[in-house]
């Protein structure tokens, strides 16, 4: 799990993306399974949709476009203005009560495990980069 090789009839092949475990369900790369079983799998981008192969089955697998990010500059604007005040976090008793209506528990967790956020953090596309 989580490596970019897997073990096939004891060869190893590269993987374009690591195997992993997401509630208790192991998920391998689409590739992987079709030729592991003799088969291929294809990726058509302007159709989005994989076809794999396996003797004279196929199945197709289509899928939607991501949906663009969207906030609005305002609310960018106030997450901007929290993310600053989490540099210094002595003037907060209750960390996880004051920021919990702008950050998620997990960032929320960073920056306590961090002891506040050092320099500057900037929010761009939906993503919070810590500096």
């Amino acid at each position: 799990m989580n490596s970019r090789t897997a073990l096939l009839n004891n060869a190893a092949f590269s993987l374009d993306v690591p195997a992993k475990v997401d509630n208790g369900t192991t998920y391998v790369p689409a590739r992987v399974f079709a030729e592991a079983f003799g088969g291929t799998a294809l990726w058509s981008e302007q159709e989005r949709k994989a076809t794999i192969t396996i003797g004279l089955q196929q199945v197709f697998i289509h899928t939607e476009p991501q949906k663009p990010w969207r906030m609005s500059q305002e609310r960018i604007n106030v997450l901007n203005k929290k993310i600053n005040e989490a540099t210094d976090l002595s003037s907060y008793s209750q960390i996880r009560t004051h920021f919990r209506p702008y950050f998620t528990d997990s960032f929320i967790n960073k920056i306590i495990y961090s002891n506040g956020i050092k320099n500057n953090a900037i929010l761009q596309k939906g993503r919070y980069y810590l500096q």
